[in-house]
């Protein structure tokens, strides 16, 4: 296979789905990524698979219909210890990062130091706005984070 076509098909194929089969090749491939960049290695059996924006994302201010087309992806996926995933659920990035800063994992320590932050406008129903600085977590950072995780994979893998 060649370099082009793993890119291509990368992004298709390892995602979060119902079946146990996707969800352990997502898995597998984030483990891989955490033992080549994690000297201390993984405790693989106390790990679970967690979105970072939440399928259910009615805390972010998302529908379910808005954020169909990437929410499952790669690269909103992530590796957390299984007594800090119920910290996580379906709250704000601001409450996962505290989170996954906390984690015994480089890889999510690695997410919150490069996460980036741009102010955001918050309209409220009296009319009033708010301006505050946020971190950013969409559509367009998780297609980058989708790519660079496909990068890792192409150095670990040779194609």
């Amino acid at each position: 296979m060649s370099e082009n076509s793993f890119r291509e098909k990368f992004s298709q194929n390892i995602v979060y789905k119902n079946s146990s089969k996707a969800r352990s090749l997502a898995k597998y491939f984030l483990k891989r990524i955490i033992y080549e960049t994690n000297p201390e290695g993984l405790d693989d059996t106390v790990v679970s698979l967690e979105h970072i924006l939440p399928q259910n994302p009615n805390k972010w201010g998302l529908t379910k219909q808005e954020i169909k087309s990437y929410v499952n992806s790669i690269g909103n996926l992530t590796l957390i210890n299984q007594d800090m995933n119920g910290k996580m659920g379906n709250k704000k990035l601001e409450e996962k990062i505290l989170v996954m800063k906390d984690s015994g994992i480089k890889m999510n320590r690695d997410f919150v130091e490069n996460l980036e932050f741009g102010e955001i406008t918050t309209e409220y129903e009296d009319e009033n706005q708010t301006q505050v600085n946020a971190p950013i977590w969409n559509k367009e950072t998780i297609l980058q984070r989708t790519n660079e995780l496909c990068e890792t994979a192409l150095r670990i893998w040779t194609v």
